[in-house]
């Protein structure tokens, strides 16, 4: 009994100090670089690109990655709710 509670008391402490070293603990000093911002609304948009898919692209997608999932405009049947 002893030996599993000193283990878990280990564990959890253990997963502490990895979760404060591996998502950051506060890190003193500040980072290289330029940090971005958006471009100017009132500037040159001559590198801005706007993407649109198609509805059917997408239902197509969904379909190849989930094939278990019936289309949302089928007619299978509804399963029956009982009280």
């Amino acid at each position: 009994m002893k030996k599993a509670i000193l283990m878990l008391v280990g564990g959890l402490l253990l997963g502490a100090v990895g979760t404060a070293y591996f998502l950051g603990a506060s890190r003193s000093g500040k980072l290289p670089g330029i940090p971005l911002k958006p471009p100017d609304a009132s500037g040159d948009t001559s590198g801005t690109v706007a993407v649109t898919v198609d509805e059917k692209f997408s239902i197509r997608c969904w379909g190849r990655s989930l094939p278990s999932l019936a289309h949302p405009n089928s007619s299978s049947p509804r399963p029956s709710r009982t009280r």
